[in-house]
């Protein structure tokens, strides 16, 4: 795309600044007088002008905006915003468990999907899981003319989780073993010392 050159206004040439435009400017030995020193000045030949020595004589100047060619090149210039988006679910737990220490977590990845736009999961034996899939798609939506989505990914995990019900000193306590690293969690642990759960 051209546009007309902002500096030259599509001549291609601007008006010599060193002689105004005349293509002669006074002589620099007699100060444009035509004599010096009472002599006829033998530089000027008595004219008192000299032909300028910055554009020859033309008067004008070759623009070097656009190279004397009149017209810019322009450009458009796009500016793209990368940016990420997650959606995270964890399924309901019916322990006392606190669930978002399975957030720092790594599972079995039973379900993965990646392409341009992924469809939310319908069949999935748990209906919470569904649900989920179908929330995270819908918010993932681009809410703007300027907004496009490069590339979805759907993942859906396995994080194991056991609990472990034990007896010390006659009280029943329990503990969970949780995550594919099987971190253990206490919520009240009986002795403080001389045991620890690895």
């Amino acid at each position: 795309m051209h546009k007309v050159c902002f500096c030259c206004r599509g001549q291609g040439r601007l008006r010599c600044s060193g002689c105004i435009g005349k293509g002669k400017r006074p002589c620099l030995t007699c100060c444009g007088r035509g004599y010096s020193y009472g002599q006829p000045c033998c530089l000027c030949l008595q004219s008192g002008k000299m032909i300028c020595f910055a554009c020859s004589g033309t008067g004008r100047l070759l623009c070097l905006v656009c190279g004397t060619k009149g017209k810019l090149l322009q450009y458009l210039q796009m500016k793209i915003k990368w940016q990420s988006q997650d959606y995270e679910f964890l399924s309901e737990n019916r322990s006392d468990f606190p669930t978002e220490r399975f957030y720092k977590m790594s599972g079995k990845i039973i379900f993965y999907k990646e392409q341009e736009m992924v469809t939310p999961v319908s069949n999935f034996p748990q209906e919470s899981i569904n649900e989920a899939s179908k929330e995270a798609i819908s918010q993932h939506r681009p809410n703007s003319k300027n907004t496009k989505i490069v590339r979805q990914r759907h993942i859906i995990e396995w994080l194991p989780l056991t609990r472990v019900k034990y007896t010390w000193n006659d009280k029943e306590y329990d503990y969970y073993v949780y995550g594919e690293q099987k971190r253990a969690y206490v919520k009240d642990y009986p002795k403080k010392k001389g045991c620890t759960v690895m």
